[in-house]
């Protein structure tokens, strides 16, 4: 009797007394390498490009413009163009500020939209073809046609006498206009610039 009963408090004591357990490890992040660099490349990158970006935005360069539509071999007048300050314009066929004067005279060798930038080029002397000759005419109304003649235009001459407007050189002669904007302030005469192939005799 009394060794059932030591047993069984032994068997109590036991089980009142458990057996410590260890505590589950604590795992630690791993960082990647690789992804740790391709972020540092990132931020490089993006402080270098907002470098370029602050750089362009800050130049300021001074261009010409067009005030007004200009038809290849007109005349480029003073009033025609303007100059503008613009950003970075690499890339860009631009003529600066400072041809402004050398431009003002000479013909469009190319036709430029009104508001748009002046190329390099844009502008130069009349060329005539060779075996060509080049008249400059001042007509009056109904002497010409009334619509808009740009560059290039084909017409047909015809010569008169001022006082009879009796024809002087027989036959038509064909011309192709050079320039037809100017008009003369004293008679308001269209002046008109024409390349035939032979003189007027």
């Amino acid at each position: 009797m009394l060794l059932s009963m030591s047993v069984r408090g032994r068997a109590m004591t036991h089980s009142l007394n458990p057996v410590p357990t260890s505590a589950a490890p604590t795992l630690r992040a791993r960082r990647n390498p690789v992804w740790l660099a391709v972020g540092i490349i990132a931020i490089c990158i993006g402080a270098l490009g907002a470098g370029q970006l602050a750089e362009r935005l800050s130049v300021s360069n001074s261009v010409l413009v067009t005030t007004k539509a200009i038809a290849r071999g007109d005349v480029i007048e003073v009033s025609d163009i303007r100059t503008i300050k613009v950003g970075d314009i690499s890339g860009i066929s631009a003529a600066p500020e400072s041809e402004l004067s050398s431009l003002v005279g000479q013909v469009a060798q190319i036709d430029l939209a009104a508001n748009s930038i002046v190329p390099d080029g844009a502008a130069g002397k009349a060329v005539v073809p060779a075996g060509s000759t080049q008249l400059g005419l001042s007509l009056a109304a109904g002497r010409m046609p009334s619509g808009f003649l740009p560059a290039g235009t084909r017409v047909m001459l015809i010569a008169v006498s001022p006082s009879d407007e009796k024809p002087i050189v027989p036959g038509e002669i064909p011309a192709t206009v050079v320039s037809a904007n100017g008009t003369a302030s004293d008679s308001g005469d269209r002046l008109v610039d024409v390349s035939v192939g032979r003189c007027l005799g």
